[in-house]
C-alpha cells in the first residue's frame, strides 16, 4: 500500500514541474526543417527549442551540394 501511495505522490510531483525547462535532446541526427527556415538536429529538438514551430520537411531545409 505504501508503494503505491508513493507512486501517487511521485506522480503528481512529475506533473506540477514544468517539463519545457526539463525538455531533453537527444543525440540522434535525424533533421527536419523547421517552419521558421532552420534545421533542427531532430524533431525532439526542434520541439524543446521552440515548441510552437511545425516541420515543413523532413530532412534539412537546404541541401548545399558539395562541389568537387
Amino acid at each position: 500500500m505504501s508503494v503505491k501511495i508513493a507512486l501517487l505522490c511521485l506522480l503528481v510531483v512529475c506533473l506540477a514541474i514544468d517539463m519545457t525547462s526539463a525538455c531533453a535532446c537527444p543525440r540522434v541526427y535525424w533533421p527536419v526543417c523547421g517552419s521558421d527556415g532552420v534545421t533542427y538536429s531532430n524533431l525532439q529538438c526542434m520541439k524543446c527549442q521552440k515548441p510552437n514551430l511545425r516541420v515543413t520537411k523532413l530532412g534539412p531545409c537546404k541541401v548545399v551540394n558539395p562541389t568537387v
